[in-house]
């Protein structure tokens, strides 16, 4: 039981299982022959030459030339040390890398999302999660705009739109709602609370919404018994330009309301 506590606690220093082994299996003697060591740890032979080269370019193993060679543990409290000190010095040189590796390839990574491949900009999403996790890439994604139509059907609940995260970080929030009968005005109301824009039109053409710009989300509801959730993404500048201007021609001629009164009293006026 102690051999292995002392196996796992080396593991955590950053030994691997085979090295762990022969180390403890040094400590137990003056010094040793690697078939000896292979059988008293347990260890192939052929790993156990593996092992030791690895411990002594970590100075935790010395061994004594001849015509065979025999190996010895090295001071635990001197090879610990220094261990942990050039440890130190590699992430402090790993850090210093990372840093000036962050330099140099942010520009690279900026420069290759602005190349456009016209052959790949079109994306077919199925499945209510896939559908949920692309709409959180794209809203991560987003640093100054979301543009959304919402009309009937609904997927219960509601579509989630993180209002409140994306205010946070700037981005303007506007959706074009279709007077319905739907139910979620609670939904509506929380959104609204948290910076989304709300104007009201009797129909849209379709849903959608439009991220920055650059990337557009339609939902084609297809007329079946069973909900079907399929949602194509087209991340093409120009298209969602187009997209753009088509929401705002509809977003100047909408009904702005935020009390649920109004809304009701639009529904009920929409019914007759």
């Amino acid at each position: 039981m102690e051999t292995q506590k002392l196996i796992e606690m080396l593991l955590r220093l950053g030994f691997n299982g085979t090295e762990a082994k022969v180390y403890l299996s040094l400590l137990e003697g003056d010094s040793f022959k690697a078939s000896d060591i292979a059988i008293h740890s347990g260890v192939p032979r052929q790993k156990v030459y593996d092992a030791l080269k690895n411990l002594s370019h970590k100075g935790f193993c010395t061994y004594k030339p001849g015509k065979i060679q025999k190996y010895s543990a090295a001071d635990p409290r001197t090879s610990i040390n220094d261990y942990i000190n050039i440890q130190k010095e590699f992430e402090l040189i790993r850090e210093a890398t990372a840093l000036e590796l962050l330099v140099k390839l942010e520009p690279m990574y900026e420069k290759r999302k602005q190349k456009f491949n016209p052959l790949e900009f079109i994306e077919i999403v199925r499945g209510r999660n896939q559908i949920d996790k692309k709409i959180l890439k794209l809203e991560e994604e987003t640093q100054y705009e979301f543009l959304g139509f919402v009309k009937a059907p609904y997927i219960k609940p509601p579509p989630k739109i993180h209002v409140k995260e994306l205010k946070n970080r700037g981005v303007n929030l506007r959706c074009i709602y279709e007077i319905d009968n739907w139910k979620g005005y609670d939904f509506l109301a929380h959104q609204i609370k948290h910076g989304m824009e709300a104007r009201f039109v009797e129909k849209l053409p379709i849903k959608m919404a439009i991220y920055d710009k650059k990337s557009v989300l339609l939902d084609f509801h297809l007329p079946t018994e069973t909900p079907t959730y399929t949602t194509v993404v087209i991340e093409h500048p120009y298209f969602a330009q187009l997209m753009d201007l088509s929401f705002y021609s509809l977003w100047d001629n909408a009904i702005p309301l935020i009390n649920e009164k109004e809304l009701k009293k639009l529904r009920n006026g929409h019914k007759e």
